[in-house]
């Protein structure tokens, strides 16, 4: 099993960079992936060539950002493509425009948007947390409930199924209030017959929080272990991979 994170990210320069967060910042999450798979991801020496994604069984992207050469986008969507797994989290405006850029590459898009409630934290509560392997998990295992961010952007997406929606009480930041639903996170699968992603999965989130460890501040508030944050994101990993 190999997992590759890309280090022109936000998440991992935060990680491997950034003095008050530095071994901190992904520490629960690499754990997560430890115990749940079994491998030791690895963070991407550069850029995303073929020989980069080679025998790669799931490409984790948070929040890019050096901006992507076509090369690059090339190869991902050809990696996706041929049956790879892509785990793509990108977050609110302005920090999204290079996922933006990749995910047009597969149908989809981050919204330039950014959503909030004031003064706390939102949560996405279970009717608006739709049914999907990913929160519905296996017989006999507990359901994803609710999801909590800090702040998000919003997936623009065209096929696929919606996994879950941003709450109506956030407000947009960008655009201000508005009168129709936005997607938090929405899953493409090629063996379902989605457009885009030839015979691989992407799972798209608009918010990258969610992978921070608890008590790190950077470059948001770490959300791992709020609400059903760490089952959600060991769950999307695990359909990626199945």
């Amino acid at each position: 099993m190999r997992i590759v994170i890309d280090r022109n990210t936000f998440q991992v320069q935060a990680h491997t960079e950034h003095p008050d967060v530095k071994g901190l910042r992904l520490k629960t999450f690499l754990e997560l992936l430890r115990e749940s798979t079994g491998a030791e991801a690895v963070f991407s020496d550069g850029r995303m060539t073929p020989a980069a994604l080679s025998e790669c069984d799931l490409l984790i992207i948070p929040i890019r950002t050096a901006p992507f050469d076509p090369d690059e986008l090339d190869s991902i969507q050809r990696y996706v493509k041929t049956g790879g797994r892509l785990f793509h989290l990108s977050t609110h405006a302005p920090f999204h425009a290079e996922d933006d850029t990749l995910a047009r590459r597969f149908g989809l898009g981050f919204e330039n948007s950014s959503f909030k409630i004031p003064d706390r934290l939102a949560h996405i509560p279970a009717r608006l947390v739709k049914d999907h392997p990913v929160t519905l998990g296996r017989s006999g295992e507990r359901a994803v409930r609710t999801i909590v961010f800090n702040s998000c952007g919003s997936v623009i997406y065209g096929a696929g199924q919606v996994v879950a929606w941003v709450p109506m009480t956030a407000g947009d930041l960008v655009a201000g209030k508005t009168p129709y639903a936005r997607a938090f996170a929405v899953a493409l699968d090629g063996r379902r017959g989605d457009p885009g992603v030839g015979q691989g999965r992407l799972f798209a989130i608009a918010n990258c929080g969610l992978l921070g460890t608890k008590g790190t501040d950077y470059p948001g508030k770490g959300l791992i272990d709020e609400g059903d944050n760490k089952l959600f994101v060991e769950r999307a990993v695990r359909w990626l991979l199945e």
